[in-house]
């Protein structure tokens, strides 16, 4: 390998971390969690504020708690227990699942302006 292959390669590398920086690690923090239980909503909690909400389903039942502006699943009596697992969650479009309850717990952000107004067929 030549000095001149070296200086590319290099190049290239900063090129494909400074893509990846400014389109794929940007998600903006969200303003609230919206819970879904049975593919229905069923509560708008903000994040900006410290609260604790029950997610009742069929079978199962989940404690969602928004804590530090971080959404997380507390407490789950579902067998597989992914959604206590999940973690905390912030960053717009991030989600916790608890497939066995049909619950969805998704952060969502401020509504941008579309420069689509409409839509013609």
């Amino acid at each position: 390998m030549k000095r001149n292959d070296l200086v590319l390669v290099l190049i290239i590398l900063c090129v494909a971390g400074i893509v990846y920086a400014l389109f794929f690690s940007g998600s903006s923090a969200g303003k609230e969690a919206v819970v879904s239980v049975n593919g229905e909503v069923v509560a708008h909690l903000p994040l900006s504020e410290d609260t604790e909400f029950s997610a009742d389903g069929a079978q199962y039942h989940n404690t969602v708690v928004i804590e530090n502006g971080e959404a997380y699943v507390s407490y789950a009596d579902c067998p597989d227990q992914i959604c206590v697992n999940t973690g905390h969650i912030s960053k717009t479009g991030q989600t916790i699942t608890c497939l066995p309850n049909r619950m969805v717990v998704e952060i969502v952000g401020e509504e941008e302006e579309s420069e689509i107004d409409g839509v013609v067929k």
